[in-house]
């Protein structure tokens, strides 16, 4: 059971009642078990709040269930780690996901961090908003990256229908409707909004969303102005009211100072908004500059105007691609199924003394680091679940290198950070060699990927996007290490065994369409999650590999067997961004099979010739094994 401990859904004005509710509606949350705990109703005494979720914490809560819990800010981050200890002498686990904008004035002041060390300390796991989150966390008070998982906050049914909408609604240019929907306080910037509107022709019309102290003032400012006519105040606009009034909008311009996240750019973007914010904090994480719109980097009002004259140019191209990109990213049960893993995984803060000697180890200033490791390999790699295409990597790196491997489990050294959908676990000390993104929302931040250094990395799809951050990737190689793996190792030669080979992804070991397989004699269904040797000796024993893991695909390729990329699920992290990446250096684009029960399996697998393909690298694989050298050389 999963107890979300909160602000009531729904009961606010923004912020987390409102973030919650693609999450509350999830089916996928609702099929794990899900519990409300309303940690705070707004209009109810926040004390007679606090005593009545306690006391359902004691009453509900049960071992091993986990309790997920939301914090605002100061006064809310004590009463959360109050409820998070009740939660954790209850046998749970508790995970502290950080929704305020002062979480970063926290991380920089004394009492502020004491704080947010104490809810880590409690918390088995931390979630944070965006990839701008984590890295803060980790640098700004050496959170441990392993520990951090990126939540971003999801839309909801309604919002989910409207992204998926696939009518184009064109402006009208004879009436421009621009809208700012917000809190109404310093920092969000909306009197530079009405500012720009001086600067743009008098057919621009600006809806302003929203309530606050400054909406007297900013009205008066209007006045004075002479935009009385051209600017409208609405006051707060209600959930239900939301969608309607988007609808009649053409831009949506905000450049706030600081967002946690920036809930109202991603609903924007739902209703086919173009955005025009400011480049700053967790915004650029959320809003794809030049993509979905624009974002000036400072809070000019000529700048403003200028955006907004230009993502009118631009409409079409930033409106449809801001509703597929928050349809394909963004709808709860996209984002929860990693989530749940990342919760199942995750065992306490609390570590043995071989686990605190381990990190003292690997903490040490660098003399000291090399003396006590002696030469061996720092490496970055997931090891949380066994996997064969994590596994390969200390195996592969050792027979190349004739070193052995110490994996390190945080990146404060220089390192590889080798195989892998892991970009996202790199630090600046990362020497990558092969890693890939697992998909196009969690990239590291611009300012982390400059300091970095890249070698290689997996395809050419994960090089654009570092590149579209600023990433030194111009003379890094193309290609998945894995592709090396038959040089050093070759499989026992033998007959084959069977026909058919099938590699579920193991998210998928319980697929519903493998029901009733295991009694064909020309079939066998192989283990992902064993090492990578047993796992290349079942591959060769095989005609054909059907396969939802990555790695079996491109380890079927390297020696020589015919295979068909297999879709079982939408369990599988990342989509189909990681695949598409490596099939961009073989000389076949490949397309997933995709089936929902035993009996479509069954007839795609009647005739495997037809399907299954034999692609070939065209990357060099020279030059892949000399960057690892060259990665090594910078250690």
């Amino acid at each position: 059971m999963i107890h979300i401990v909160a602000t009531a859904v729904k009961s606010g004005k923004g912020g987390i009642s409102t973030a919650l509710i693609g999450f509350c509606e999830s089916e996928t949350l609702t099929q794990a078990g899900v519990n409300i705990i309303e940690s705070h109703k707004e209009n109810k005494p926040k004390l007679e709040s606090f005593k009545a979720a306690a006391r359902r914490i004691q009453n509900e809560v049960q071992p091993g269930d986990i309790v997920w819990i939301h914090c605002a800010r100061w006064f809310s981050m004590l009463r959360k780690y109050a409820l998070a200890r009740i939660a954790k002498r209850q046998g749970a686990k508790v995970f502290i996901q950080f929704h305020s904008t002062v979480t970063s004035d926290y991380a920089h002041s004394f009492l502020g961090r004491r704080l947010l060390k104490r809810l880590y300390s409690v918390a088995d796991g931390v979630c944070v908003l965006s990839e701008w989150w984590r890295q803060l966390l980790t640098t700004k008070l050496n959170f441990a990256s392993h520990r951090i998982f990126i939540v971003p906050n999801p839309l909801d049914k309604r919002f989910e229908l409207l992204a998926n909408e696939t009518e184009y609604r064109a402006p009208n240019l004879k009436e421009v409707h621009l809208l700012a929907m917000t809190r109404l306080v310093e920092g969000k910037n909306v009197g530079a909004v009405i500012e720009a509107m001086t600067h743009l022709p008098p057919h621009f019309r600006l809806t302003i969303a929203g309530d606050g102290p400054l909406r007297e003032p900013l009205e008066k400012r209007a006045r004075e102005l002479g935009l009385t006519k051209r600017i409208h105040f609405t006051g707060w606009v209600d959930y239900d009211r939301k969608i309607d009034l988007l609808r009649r909008q053409d831009i949506f311009v905000l450049p706030s100072q600081f967002d946690a996240f920036g809930m109202g750019f991603l609903e924007a973007m739902a209703a086919g908004l173009p955005v025009v914010a400011l480049r700053t904090g967790p915004t650029s994480d959320v809003v794809p500059h030049d993509r979905a719109g624009l974002l000036i980097e400072q809070c000019e009002v000529q700048a403003i105007a200028d955006a907004v004259v230009t993502a009118i140019k631009r409409h079409h191209e930033f409106s449809m691609f801001a509703r597929h990109y928050v349809a394909t990213n963004f709808p709860a049960d996209t984002v929860l199924p990693e989530l749940l893993r990342f919760f199942r995984r995750h065992h306490g803060p609390h570590p043995t003394i071989r686990h605190r000697l381990y990190n003292a180890m690997n903490a040490c200033s660098e003399p000291w680091q090399w003396w006590l490791k002696g030469n061996k390999l720092p490496v970055v790699y997931y090891d949380r679940t066994h996997n064969v295409g994590d596994a390969i990597n200390p195996y592969l790196l050792e027979r190349l290198t004739d070193r052995k491997c110490l994996r390190l489990k945080v990146g404060r050294h220089p390192h590889l950070l080798a195989l892998g959908s892991i970009l996202h676990m790199s630090t600046r000390y990362s020497r990558v060699w092969g890693s890939g993104l697992i998909d196009t929302v969690r990239v590291p931040s611009q300012e982390q990927l400059k300091k970095m250094h890249f070698f290689a990395v997996r395809g050419p799809l994960t090089r654009d996007l570092l590149a579209q951050r600023g990433a030194p990737v111009k003379d890094a190689v193309v290609g998945d290490p894995a592709v090396l793996m038959n040089d050093v190792y070759q499989p026992p030669q033998a007959e084959k065994r069977f026909r058919i080979g099938i590699v579920p992804h193991y998210v998928d070991k319980q697929a519903a369409a493998l029901d009733g397989l295991e009694s064909r004699a020309d079939l066998t269904i192989i283990d992902v999650q064993q090492d990578p040797e047993t796992f290349i000796n079942a591959l060769s024993q095989c005609e054909f590999i059907f396969s939802s893991s990555l790695h079996g695909l491109i380890l079927a390729d390297t020696y020589g067997i015919a295979n068909a990329w297999l879709q079982l699920s939408d369990d599988v992290a990342g989509g189909e961004f990681k695949f598409n990446d490596y099939f961009a250096t073989t000389d076949t684009i490949s397309t997933a099979s995709r089936v929902n029960n035993a009996h479509e399996l069954t007839e795609l697998l009647t005739a495997p010739e037809r399907v299954c393909e034999l692609r070939r690298f065209t990357g060099n694989k020279q030059r892949l094994r000399e960057a690892l050298f060259k990665a090594i050389d910078t250690l």
